[in-house]
This record gives structure tokens, C-alpha cells and sequence, in this order.
């Protein structure tokens, strides 16, 4: 219900999600209810806007995880609103809560996500979302924080059909918030981080 409030623990092991229009979809306008996430060998595929969308995660761990096709609207139905063309992703985070344990991908296979029209589409994307300038700032109540994204031995590959964005942190709309959030990739292969806050991107 709408009063509730409180950690919901999930926990996904050598599972398959495929086919649908957001893989998981874990949306709440404010803080009361958080989600801790632990997702290990889980193949998420052919999602037409998003393999995951969450707003409230305190902690998520992604291990030997593959995201394949999901954002890129190719499975859409003939006239369906197609979203996925600006924002479409395999994993989308729109964080309105604290983040107190961070984001970590280990091990993860990125392959043909988001649309190559979406000028912020990508294969992972990040915002801070509820600060006082925030463009969608009616949607959400509380503010988000995140203390770490780690991205350790993952492998990003798209063809020239998808979006060529690895990592999109921040948004080029308020709020310009990308700088809160201490983003760290390592051993990981064809990875652009993209700050659409600023000009250089982070990393080309």
C-alpha cells in the first residue's frame, strides 16, 4: 500500500528474464520502501525499454550477469510508444533514495542495449534524481544519493544498430548531478563512460 515502508531484500540466481517491456520494474515516488538487489549468472534479454528500472536501491550486486537486446525497442509492437528511442537501456537507475553500499557489476556481458537515437540511451544509466532543479522533480519526493558505482571485468560490445554508449551517468537536462556519484571501472573492456553534464565526457 501506499503507507508501507521498508527494505524488500531480492536475490536472483541462474535465472532468465526475457521478453518483456521492463525486465524488473521497481519504481517508488519516495524513500519509504528500499530495495536491496543481489542478482548472480542471470541472463536478462530482449526487454523493450528497460532490463531493469529502480529508483530506491540501498544495494545491488550484478555477478556474471549478461543484458542482451533490452532497450532498443526492436521487439516493440507496430504503433507502441516508443520511450526506448530516448532513454532505452539495459539497466536504468533514477536514484531517489541513500545508496549507502553502491552499485557493483562483476563479470557482466552488455551486448546490443539501448537505441542508437537516444541521445541518452546506453547500456547502464544513472541519475540522481529529487534535487529542487530536477526536471522531473514532480515525480519524486525525496533526494538520492549513491556511494559507489563499481564496474569490475565487464565486457560492453554493440553494433552500429544500438546505442554506443557503454555508461551514461548524470542527464543534460537538470538536475546536473552527475558529479555526486564516484563512478570506478576496471578491467573491463570497450567501456565510454559519458557525463552529459559536462563537456569533455568523462572518459573517450
Amino acid at each position: 500500500s501506499e503507507s508501507s515502508t521498508g527494505t524488500l531484500n531480492f536475490k536472483i540466481t541462474n535465472g532468465s528474464i526475457a521478453g518483456f517491456y521492463n525486465g524488473i520494474f521497481a519504481h517508488f515516488p519516495d524513500d519509504k520502501v528500499t530495495i536491496t538487489l543481489e542478482m548472480s549468472g542471470v541472463s536478462v534479454k530482449d526487454c523493450i525499454s528497460k532490463g531493469l528500472d529502480a529508483t530506491t536501491l540501498t544495494k545491488a550486486t550484478f555477478t556474471k550477469c549478461e543484458f542482451i537486446n533490452c532497450g532498443n525497442g526492436v521487439y516493440s509492437a507496430p504503433g507502441a510508444i516508443l520511450d526506448h528511442t530516448k532513454s532505452g537501456s539495459a539497466v536504468d537507475i533514477n536514484q531517489i533514495a541513500a545508496c549507502t553500499d553502491g552499485l557493483s557489476f562483476e563479470g557482466c556481458i552488455f551486448k546490443n542495449n539501448g537505441d542508437v537515437q537516444g541521445e541518452t540511451s546506453g547500456a547502464i544509466k544513472i541519475k540522481i534524481r529529487g534535487t529542487d532543479n530536477d526536471s522531473q522533480f514532480d515525480q519524486y519526493t525525496t533526494k538520492g544519493t549513491i556511494s559507489l558505482v563499481s564496474i569490475d571485468d565487464c565486457t560492453f560490445s554493440t553494433d552500429e544498430l544500438y546505442s554506443q554508449k557503454a555508461v551514461v551517468v548524470g542527464t543534460n537536462k537538470a538536475p546536473i548531478t552527475s558529479g555526486d556519484i564516484d563512478l570506478e571501472i576496471k578491467n573491463s573492456s570497450s567501456v565510454t563512460a559519458y557525463d552529459l553534464s559536462r563537456t569533455p565526457y568523462l572518459d573517450e
